[in-house]
């Protein structure tokens, strides 16, 4: 893992996200270790102490209390759907289509799946209590104890040495291991008495297969280059370790019974958390956008409430105030009509877990995320709804979700009460009245704007960010809750996607931004290819955006400096968006190009528009609602060029294509010059 480019791999791989380069902090270095060092904390974690928090199986009015009616009701109706699964063995051949074809889904799917129908199965027996789902349940158990490893094709070979088919002898944790090791863990732990008596083998080999999976892979140091994730080797760690860090825990503090290797595991898990926060900018920021905050800041709050659960509260980390934005940047990076601030491979449309919101809200005294977590519960006929409480696979985070279940219905209830007085809309306005007009996030380089008109997410930062795009100066501007320039987003991921062949998919190159093309060459990945002297003020209605593109580019690029300024007034007659790029090159070898992505109709001068025709230097943009209307130089030659999308990812959001507006120079521009575009709502 000290190579290079397997890091920069695993930097921007699959599923997710964190990370940011280390700064100053201003939370305490170390934090989680300082609170596990005080008296008393260590002492307890003990055999079992992570499951004392809900009812035992075998009481069976703390389940119905805990869960009421209804809830215990749909949870075996879930349950029920399951009885007759078959449990779906994935042949060698599907791990190797990694390999072949670069498909991960064939392989993720059918484990997924199977993960699912235990974790539902388990929670239908919780539920009822009658043991009607035992042997099924058991069935699952075994399945998974024989499992040659619980790894994916898409990460085994990040371990070096390894292809995309785990050999049985050789295990590391992933993402999806660690998810089978939750689920296997609450099994354990609740139901093991129930298992044994239909033959004590099963439980013996799904222990034997924890330990193998989980338990010895956590706590052997030989493994820590392996588990790069943990951060001990001093490499690059992001959301992995949060979401890694979580589901073996589990396996210690319900299942594990020695002591001493509880201990140890504490201890590392806690080591490990400090070097993901320490890493983690103290804006809270996360550098690959806010679509896999479940997984991240979402998964490092889950982590904190477990240690907390586990120790009868002794161990406290609710009050820190850089956790705390991590959570807040969520909120912030909503573009309106459920659309999001899709840099890097973050999804466009997302309704973020509005339950997870309102748990973290709560632990963080922070009302801003309880109020986005009741956003996010709006349904589309005019009300809110309460958070169905299905048997997700995680089984930890369920529980957590039901244990809340009755305080965030209260609340729903509430909101509801307050629509029927107040109107949807001034309730929907209200949730959202904590939010900043600006947000500026000085280390990610990340600014948010929300003007009457419109909500606008702008970019800096650098291109060797987690999950990233060669993006720097991109912006996103929405208007009536619809993103009109767009980020296009991630495909589907697949082989190519974490490989030394990224950057041959579309949408990850500077070319498919709304980033200037320098003298006919595109932004190059990699850490050291970043803004510079990025500055953001903001001055009564008017907030400024300003950074050197220069160092986005290779020297090929002949730039000795490229200032890209935004700046967007709030004013009466409407908002108005101008970019500005200032330039200066040593040379002329090729056109300067400006671009903007949309998913919208363009219409160029001389195109009729609503019976009128498009001025020379101007463009307009349809799309629904809204005609913005871009004024560039005469200078700048206007062409629009259509892409397909045939990738149900981006397709689903952006519809059957896209359109790229290119404003090009002349091949013999002058060396130093300003391109100003100037945007607005018609």
């Amino acid at each position: 893992m000290k190579n290079k480019t397997i890091l920069t791999a695993i930097a921007v791989f699959a599923s997710l996200l964190f990370c940011a380069g280390a700064s100053a902090q201003d939370s305490p270095r170390k934090y989680m270790q300082k609170l596990y060092s005080q008296p008393g904390v260590a002492e307890s974690f003990t055999p079992g102490c992570l499951g004392k928090k809900y009812p035992a199986y075998s009481d069976r009015a703390g389940w119905a209390k805990l869960l009421g009616k209804d809830m215990t009701a749909q949870i075996i109706e879930n349950g029920e759907s399951y009885l007759d699964y078959i449990w779906q063995h994935i042949p060698a051949s599907v791990y190797l289509e990694f390999n072949r074809s670069g498909n991960r889904t064939n392989m993720e799917r059918p484990h997924s799946q199977n993960r699912a129908a235990l974790a539902a199965l388990l929670f239908a027996e919780l539920a009822e209590g009658k043991g009607r789902f035992i042997q099924k349940i058991a069935d699952g158990m075994y399945y998974f104890a024989f499992m040659p490893a619980w790894i994916i094709a898409a990460h085994n070979h990040y371990k070096p040495g390894n292809g995309p088919l785990p050999s049985g002898d050789d295990f590391f944790i992933d993402l999806f291991d660690g998810e089978v090791g939750s689920v296997i863990s609450w099994c354990l732990y609740y139901i093991e008495d129930e298992v044994d008596k239909l033959d004590p083998v099963i439980c013996r080999a799904v222990r034997r297969a924890l330990d193998n999976n989980i338990i010895n892979p956590f706590l052997d140091p030989a493994q820590e280059t392996a588990q790069w994730w943990m951060g001990f080797d001093g490499g690059f760690v992001n959301n992995w370790n949060p979401w890694c860090n979580y589901n073996a825990m589990q396996a210690f503090l319900l299942v594990e019974k020695d002591q001493a290797k509880i201990n140890e595991a504490v201890a590392r898990s806690i080591k490990s958390i400090d070097i993901y926060i320490d890493q983690f900018n103290d804006d809270g920021a996360c550098d690959e956008g806010p679509g896999y905050f479940d997984r991240a800041a979402g998964m490092l709050y889950n982590w904190i409430q477990e240690m907390y659960d586990a120790s009868g509260g002794k161990f406290n980390a609710f009050g820190n105030d850089k956790i705390r934005r991590m959570g807040e940047f969520e909120s912030r990076a909503d573009m309106g009509g459920g659309y999001m601030a899709n840099f890097a491979d973050a999804a466009a449309k997302l309704r973020p877990d509005g339950s997870l919101l309102w748990n973290y809200g709560k632990a963080f005294d922070s009302q801003e995320l309880v109020d986005y977590g009741l956003f996010c519960l709006r349904n589309d006929n005019g009300g809110f709804d309460k958070p169905k409480v299905v048997a997700e696979s995680n089984v930890g985070r369920a529980l957590e979700r039901i244990w809340n279940a009755s305080k965030i219905g209260s609340d729903v209830d509430a909101v509801n009460a307050r629509v029927a007085s107040e109107g949807y809309d001034k309730v929907l306005a209200s949730l959202r009245k904590s939010v900043p007009a600006n947000t500026w996030y000085p280390q990610t380089e990340v600014a948010f704007l929300h003007t009457s008109d419109w909500n606008i997410a702008a970019k800096g930062g650098n291109n060797g960010e987690s999950h990233n795009h060669n993006d720097i100066g991109n912006f996103i501007l929405s208007s009536n809750d619809h993103p009109v320039l767009i980020d296009v987003g991630a495909p589907t991921y697949t082989r190519q996607t974490f490989s030394d062949e990224r950057y041959g998919i579309f949408t990850m190159q500077s070319g498919w931004h709304n980033v200037p093309i320098i003298n006919g060459t595109e932004q190059k990945d990699g850490e050291e290819f970043a803004a510079s002297n990025t500055s953001f003020k903001t001055k009564g209605a008017t907030s400024t955006l300003s950074m050197d593109l220069k160092g986005a580019y290779l020297p090929e690029a002949a730039c000795n400096s490229w200032v890209r300024t935004f700046t967007v007034t709030d004013g009466k007659k409407g908002s108005v968006m101008t970019i500005t790029d200032t330039y200066s090159l040593s040379s002329r070898k090729a056109a300067d190009e400006e671009r903007f992505m949309t998913a919208g109709e363009v219409y160029l001068p001389g195109d009729v528009f609503d019976g009128t025709a498009v001025a020379e230097g101007k463009v307009l943009v349809h799309d629904g609602n809204t005609v913005l209307e871009i004024a560039y130089p005469k200078t700048l030659t206007p062409s629009v060029e259509e892409k397909e999308l045939d990738d149900p990812k981006i397709s689903n959001v952006w519809g059957p294509k896209i359109s790229r507006i290119v404003l090009r120079s002349a091949p013999n521009a002058p060396v130093k010059g300003t391109y100003k575009m100037t945007i607005t709502q018609k």
